[in-house]
């Protein structure tokens, strides 16, 4: 009996020393924001299924590590939880996903509040190439951030599709990217865009599109690096991603014009004469006319300055 007794009280005690660890491999899976993604790969027809697997998980966990710390401080402590699908034909996403802005045979990836879904892009045979899932896992993915914290989406859709974009470049591999996005003279896709557009006063009317309007011209890949270059002008000047995410968070009580105004360090007239001046140098400086001014005056008097002739007039 006392052998007994002594092999139940041990049991017991192994028990109870297991008990936390188990909690903490609990608690570490919950904090994986890839353990909150209910991913189906049932309509997936490729032959690298697995590969596909890890590179929309590893997307999910890529992007939460760049927002994690902007979300966490707007309320969102960790990564929503969500249903995702890696479809090979458009027909089967627009039956089991559902409608989006445009249809599914225009798209390859669509998010929202609590779901996203890519699929096979044509001319890629039968296999989803794992860079281009991995990109494509972390703008749809930004996308069911974005409405975590705003439910309505109700900001501008050059700036919901432009940061997305943003962060599916910034942080995807080489495979992904849309093309050059970098504020770089001479890509000429600036010219192009405005022509196609018609664009008369500089970007900031972008901020105005509809989303039919926006979603009509995604047969020119410029609409996306014209709205991701304008996030990452947004970025350098207004604030950082912690503002923008407070954009977020205000824009549902506010509106995005007054959240605008009141997340970024500078408003909406100042941001847009730094946008003409995109504009009008094909990317290549974003500066305001006073700060141009100063810069002219500092290269001149102090880094162009001839400081071995008396007459001078160099800043020391």
């Amino acid at each position: 009996m006392r052998h007994r007794v002594a092999t139940v009280l041990c049991s017991l005690l192994l028990l109870l020393a297991a008990i936390p660890s188990v909690a903490l491999a609990a608690e570490d899976a919950e904090d994986d924001p890839a353990s909150r993604v209910d991913l189906s790969l049932k309509y997936y027809a490729g032959d690298n299924a697995g590969k596909i697997r890890e590179a929309v998980y590893d997307g999910v966990r890529v992007l939460w590590e760049a927002v994690e710390p902007y979300a966490s401080d707007v309320g969102l402590a960790r990564f929503p939880r969500v249903d995702a699908w890696v479809f090979s034909d458009p027909d089967t996403a627009r039956r089991v996903f559902g409608s989006c802005p445009s249809p599914w045979i225009e798209i390859f990836g669509c998010g929202k509040r609590g779901k996203f879904a890519i699929r096979l892009t044509p001319g890629r045979g039968s296999r989803l190439p794992v860079g281009l899932a991995r990109g494509m896992t972390i703008h749809e993915a930004f996308h069911v951030v974005q409405r975590a914290i705003l439910p309505s989406n109700a900001q501008p859709i050059c700036l919901a599709e432009g940061s997305a974009d943003w962060y599916g470049n910034k942080i995807s591999d080489e495979e992904w990217g849309r093309g050059d996005w970098s504020p770089a003279a001479g890509q000429g896709w600036l010219a192009d865009f405005l022509t196609l557009a018609d664009l008369d006063n500089g970007l900031i009317e972008l901020l105005g599109w509809s989303r039919s309007r926006f979603y009509g011209y995604q047969e020119a890949p410029q609409i996306y690096s014209v709205c991701t270059s304008m996030f990452d002008v947004l970025l350098k000047t207004g604030g950082g991603g912690a503002a923008y995410f407070d954009f977020l968070k205000e824009a549902g009580r506010v509106g995005w014009r007054r959240a605008f105004d009141r997340a970024f360090t500078e408003d909406m007239d100042t941001f847009g004469l730094r946008l003409v001046r995109y504009v009008e140098t094909e990317g290549a400086d974003f500066r305001l006319p006073a700060e141009i001014a100063r810069d002219e005056f500092i290269q001149r008097y102090l880094h162009d300055c001839d400081y071995t002739s008396p007459s001078a007039l160099c800043l020391s």
